[in-house]
């Protein structure tokens, strides 16, 4: 995640772009199994569960990479003391979500761990304000460690520019 100070705003811009290409995969490997099928390379039609197990793993790859790639959005958030406004970008394959709340709102920044379901953690990097968590960063299954450097810049940033605004 890039965290970044102008003037006197804090910029924070995560793109998973690791994550979009490893959908990307998924979704070309679907659209290969299909269009195999479609160009008749696959089993003959007297093979009917053989068709319908190909026909099954070209749409699981298909729409498995495009869930991944829509669950896993890129987030730009701007801190804006100047305006007293936080905007939160969300962008995703079916399009873009601003989030606009006043600065004032802010409560902090958390890091929650939650069960991965294999015995480990999830992390996740959150704003939180008073209409609920704003989620900056999430996937990808960041170290423990290194999600609680960003959270550590980010706040180190957020009182960087408060002081400089005082």
């Amino acid at each position: 995640m890039k965290i970044e100070t102008s003037g006197r705003r804090v910029v924070t811009d995560y793109t998973p772009w690791g994550l979009w290409l490893f959908a990307c995969v998924f979704v070309a490997s679907g659209l290969f199994v299909l269009a195999q099928m479609a160009l008749g390379k696959g089993p003959s039609l007297s093979e009917p569960w053989a068709l319908l197990g190909m026909l099954l793993l070209g749409l699981g790859h298909l729409g498995g990479g495009v869930w991944f790639y829509c669950t896993t959005p890129a987030v730009r958030c701007v801190l804006d003391y100047e305006a007293g406004l936080m905007t939160c970008t969300r962008t995703h394959l079916f399009g873009t979500t601003v989030l606009e709340c006043p600065l004032s709102e802010v409560q902090g920044v958390e890091v929650p761990a939650e069960p991965d379901g294999e015995g480990g953690e999830n992390y996740s990097l959150r704003l939180r304000t008073l209409g609920g968590p704003v989620i900056l960063r999430s996937g990808g299954s960041p170290t423990k460690t290194g999600i609680h450097a960003e959270r550590a810049r980010l706040e180190a940033a957020m009182h960087h520019v408060m002081a400089t605004c005082a």
